[in-house]
């Protein structure tokens, strides 16, 4: 799970995304896209940006 405020790696987020969809990278790119994620320019960090 993710939590707010917390920095997780893209292998971390791979696997917990995995374990909810198989197509992790779509998945990943909808939260991205509709801005529940961010991420860093290099992808290296994801977090929250949603207050829901």
């Amino acid at each position: 799970m993710l939590i707010k405020k917390k920095d997780i790696n893209e292998i971390l987020i791979n696997e917990i995304l995995t374990a909810v969809y198989r197509d992790y990278v779509i998945l990943r790119n909808y939260l991205i896209e509709y801005g529940f994620i961010d991420r860093k320019a290099d992808g290296s960090q994801y977090w929250l940006t949603m207050n829901k």
